[in-house]
């Protein structure tokens, strides 16, 4: 899985996921945020996306992305950096449906 991941990276969109995404189904499958094409029209500056390479993991936050919805998964550091803020009890939490994701991700 990770090599195939390093030679053909996967690119989510987290902006608008489906209400199951970064979640697990029934039987135990997680349900994936929906997957792009690499290409730059599938980006968009209103956009939240995770790129995996099987190496690393990398946030693309769009310019005009929602800062709503932006503050609800990530804290802004004082260097302007962000920082994927703790899961909550809350399973419908951005912030928990992305360490999700990123620990689904990672562990493979």
């Amino acid at each position: 899985h990770t090599t195939v991941t390093v030679v053909c990276p996967r690119l989510f969109s987290l902006a608008e996921m489906e209400d199951q995404a970064c979640k697990y189904a029934s039987g135990g499958r997680m349900v994936l945020p929906k997957q792009l094409s690499l290409t730059a029209d599938a980006i968009s500056p209103h956009g939240l996306y995770l790129l995996d390479n099987g190496l690393c993991l990398y946030f693309w936050i769009g310019e005009y992305v929602d800062p709503h919805y932006l503050s609800s998964a990530f804290d802004v550091n004082a260097n302007g950096s962000f920082t994927l803020k703790p899961p909550t009890d809350d399973p419908t939490d951005l912030s928990t449906r992305l360490m999700v994701l990123v620990t689904y991700l990672r562990l493979g």
